[in-house]
């Protein structure tokens, strides 16, 4: 998504094939993995490997990686934004070389009636362009009219286990 505002998932447009980590957009092979939400629509991602915070509520989620093959347990969290529109977090950890995905969260939008999704840049008005678009440790995502705040809190684990754990908040205001 190429928001025409400081807002994220705005006002906007399609930039058709613009996620530039997923090899369906400019994803490099072998880096480039689909997304979380295209793993779960075409069955790679099974129900038991994601979790629905909007069902389960507020609350610390621990993700595993999505990019490595033999990564196993919850690898995706779906937030309700709206009636049939949906946030998706996962954990990249393919690109070793940027810090917003290395230590932080790759977070997408599912607009109402779409099967597909786009890429959240958290930092739209960066001179950095989509680089940086992961939600980096510490940092919070707000979506306010939404009532949903994401900070990513804490990783660790080893290689193909690494994990990062993101307070999700779903209410007005960020504080737990």
């Amino acid at each position: 998504w190429d928001p025409a505002t400081a807002n994220p998932v705005g006002a906007g447009s399609s930039a058709e094939y613009g996620d530039i980590f997923d090899i369906m957009g400019e994803g490099p092979v072998p880096a480039g993995h689909f997304n979380v939400q295209a793993k779960q629509m075409l069955g790679w991602l099974p129900a038991a490997d994601w979790a629905d915070a909007t069902a389960r509520g507020s609350g610390l989620y621990r993700l595993q990686r999505f990019d490595a093959a033999d990564a196993t347990g919850q690898r995706a969290v779906r937030i309700t934004k709206g009636s049939g529109e949906y946030y998706w977090i996962g954990y990249r950890q393919n690109f070793p070389a940027n810090p917003s995905l290395l230590t932080g969260v790759n977070l997408l939008w599912q607009k109402p009636g779409q099967s597909r999704c786009w890429l959240v840049d958290t930092r739209p008005l960066s001179p950095a362009g989509k680089e940086d678009a992961g939600l980096a440790m510490g940092r919070t995502y707000s979506d306010a009219a939404a009532g949903i705040h994401l900070t990513p809190v804490a990783r660790g684990g080893d290689s193909p286990n690494e994990w990062i754990e993101v307070r999700v908040f779903i209410g007005s205001s960020p504080s737990m």
